[in-house]
């Protein structure tokens, strides 16, 4: 990796903003967009903001579960208040980290409109439950 690759992935990890990371890193601002995103499919880039992605995991004693349980929570929390928007918030981020934003698995919430929001969560904690079992 160049010297200017590696100032692209820490300036990256600043703000996961790879337009503004590429301006940082010395990249031309007419194409720092570009830039950022060929820098982000470039393999060794990828690899290093991955790492370095895990490694402050690691440090913080953070886990993909641990995330979840807490979109989970604000999710409780805001549906107990009858914050609608807020729960709202909470069940997307919930979707996007579990990957059930994806329309074929999506599908399965939206097959059913009926449902309460909290037997989504429901629904949305068993899957994450059982994915976890089969890793």
């Amino acid at each position: 990796m160049t010297p200017k690759q590696e100032h692209f992935v820490l300036e990256y990890l600043v703000d996961l903003n790879a337009t503004q990371a590429a301006i940082r890193s010395g990249y031309s601002a007419k194409t720092a967009s570009q830039q950022g995103e060929r820098l982000l499919r470039n393999v060794e880039v990828a690899e290093a903001v991955a790492a370095a992605k895990a490694q402050t995991a690691n440090r913080l004693e953070l886990s993909h579960e641990w995330v979840v349980q807490q979109a989970l929570c604000q999710y409780r929390k805001a549906d107990s208040q009858d914050r609608i928007r807020d729960a709202q918030q909470a069940l997307d981020q919930i979707a996007r980290l579990t990957g059930l934003d994806r329309p074929q698995k999506a599908a399965v919430i939206a097959d059913q409109p009926e449902r309460s929001m909290i037997d989504i969560a429901r629904a949305i904690a068993f899957m994450l439950a059982k994915a976890k079992a089969a890793m």
